[in-house]
């Protein structure tokens, strides 16, 4: 039942659909059932019971195949971010739902840094390309009329682009800092027949998208989620944490990483970051 694989930058994640997901009975503790019953909003108990069966499911793959689901019991670390806490010590995990999709990721290794972020390529309202992406990222790649040559590496794995960050002995700027390592993508020439998309291009909802999933990511990994300003974290061809996302960077002290992003299926996009060890 789990799709479970490995990323290039040493990640496990397990992707799954919410209609797979067992009954909570069969793999929830007794305290997590009754956190289940007490969500209202029917698609708020779908993610979040479905991101704990990609968790656990995951987590069991990983370190003991014999290991009961209810004795998984995810809880949180000091940052917000799920851990489990059980096995020879305490275990990241990260979490992510988008449209029938669920994922989890983990690391069978010590992890520090660890995000993901799922999400489907559709146009969106303007005020989201206004409010949540500086200019200079929007116009990285749109100006270049490129859109990316995907190139497949198994089922629902098409690997795009790659961040890393800076060594520690580079420098910080006043107001963030700039992760100085490799960066690249893969491009062919978008055809006539890629369509506009209300006001914005083809190639437009396809940077943004990938853009998006790389802050989510991020911001994940910091243990800040969207409580933090999504402007706090500017992506070029360097990553530049901002203000709390700065902040939460050096408390976390400030960890080297590699930041991946494939293309899933053939709507989405996947982002995942985790510390380089």
């Amino acid at each position: 039942m789990e799709n479970i694989r490995t990323l290039r930058n040493g990640l496990r994640i397990n992707i799954l659909r919410s209609a797979q997901i067992p009954p909570p009975e069969k793999f929830l503790s007794a305290d997590e059932l009754k956190k289940f019953s007490g969500f209202r909003i029917e698609k708020r108990k779908s993610d979040w019971l479905g991101g704990r069966y990609a968790a656990k499911t995951l987590l069991r793959e990983l370190l003991d195949p014999s290991l009961s689901l209810r004795e998984i019991e995810i809880s949180y670390d000091l940052f917000g971010r799920p851990v489990w806490c059980g096995g020879l010590g305490l275990h990241l995990l990260t979490i992510t739902h988008s449209g029938p999709f669920c994922a989890a990721a983990a690391r069978t290794g010590p992890c520090v840094f660890l995000g993901i972020d799922l999400e489907k390529i559709e146009p969106r309202v303007k005020p989201w390309y206004e409010d949540y992406f500086h200019k200079s990222e929007l116009a990285l790649e749109v100006t270049s009329n490129k859109l990316p040559l995907f190139l497949k590496e198994g089922p629902g794995e098409i690997f795009t682009t790659f961040h890393s960050s800076n060594s520690p002995s580079s420098p910080f700027t006043k107001r963030g800092t700039y992760g100085k390592g490799n960066s690249y993508s893969i491009q062919s020439p978008v055809t006539n027949q890629s369509p506009a998309t209300g006001h914005r291009s083809l190639a437009a909802i396809h940077l943004a998208t990938r853009l998006w999933t790389k802050k989510e990511a991020l911001l994940k990994a910091l243990g800040l989620g969207l409580k933090a300003d999504p402007l706090d974290i500017k992506i070029g061809k360097e990553i530049q944490f901002l203000n709390a996302a700065l902040k939460r960077y050096k408390e976390l002290g400030r960890p080297q990483y590699l930041l991946e992003t494939s293309r899933f299926e053939t709507e989405y996009y996947l982002s995942a970051v985790a510390d380089t060890g």
